[in-house]
């Protein structure tokens, strides 16, 4: 009876443990007549199945790994922490005090002009 007990203890262990995540993927989507690119660093499968959708649906130019770009980049929102962050990326032609004030009053996000 012990070592019946044992066997179920072991087989119960171990179906209990989880595969390994996967490793992580960035995306993101560049939409140049929004002057925006929305970037998740580590997306998450629904993220990474959801933001294509999206970014078809603005006529947006999806890239991963992610690749917004650097040329005319004004500013970022970043939000979230950890592996749940997402960048808004703004270029030339947007209204930089605007964003950086939704960034941090509305996003609660943090704003930088670093790339």
């Amino acid at each position: 009876m012990k070592r019946s007990f044992a066997i179920l203890v072991l087989v119960l262990s171990a179906c209990s443990r989880t595969a390994a995540p996967p490793p992580s993927q960035s995306i993101a989507c560049h939409v140049a007549t929004q002057q925006r690119c929305k970037e998740f660093p580590s997306a998450t499968t629904e993220q990474l199945t959801n933001l294509p959708v999206e970014c078809s649906s603005v006529s947006g130019l999806l890239s991963k790994p992610a690749n917004c770009p650097t040329s005319t980049f004004v500013g970022k929102c970043t939000m979230g922490s950890g592996t749940a962050i997402e960048i808004k990326r703004v270029y030339k032609g947007v209204d930089a005090a605007y964003e950086k004030d939704f960034c941090e009053n509305t996003a609660h996000g943090a704003w930088s002009t670093a790339f």
